[in-house]
């Protein structure tokens, strides 16, 4: 009796192993999926697709949804979306000072970066900064000219890596 129980829980854990497997589940994928992450939003910028979603990643990643999602919870302590709009409003903040995109609206550069509506990038870059896009400009502004010392702390830019 006790080996066919024995029996029945090696092949569960078996099974398990297996399972593991195909998701990934070991430290070398974790690194190779970070490692694939970073290149596809640091050189890609796969962000600035409105319709980027974990599914469409993690396809490209050629790893499950749930996996993808735990190690972006673990290595960046962030979901998907937060890690997505930080990389969105850092290309915003970059865009929103340079003048080769002065011609810009703040609505073409939002529609740039990725985001699909202008509530959203406004809400989003809010989120990070504490000011409006059109309040970051202005203290930049005000900075560059040395008339506003005390803001360039809501001025610096998140760091999503490590």
């Amino acid at each position: 009796m006790k080996n066919i129980e024995k029996d029945k829980l090696n092949k569960q854990l078996y099974a398990c192993e297996l399972n593991s497997e195909k998701k990934g589940g070991n430290i070398k994928d974790e690194e190779q999926i970070i490692k694939n992450l970073k290149k596809l939003l640091n050189r890609d910028e796969i962000f600035t697709n409105q319709n980027l979603s974990l599914p469409i990643l993690s396809k490209q990643l050629e790893t499950n949804t749930s996996y993808l999602s735990a190690v972006i919870n673990s290595y960046y302590n962030c979901n998907l979306r937060s890690l997505i709009n930080g990389y969105r409003i850092i290309k915003a903040k970059k865009m929103l000072i340079s003048n080769e995109f002065s011609n810009y609206s703040i609505e073409g550069i939002a529609n740039e970066v990725g985001f699909k509506s202008r509530s959203s990038f406004y809400s989003a870059f809010k989120n990070e900064t504490g000011l409006n896009p059109v309040r970051y400009l202005e203290n930049y502004r005000l900075i560059e000219k040395g008339k506003l010392k005390n803001s360039l702390n809501k001025l610096e830019c998140v760091n999503f890596e490590r």
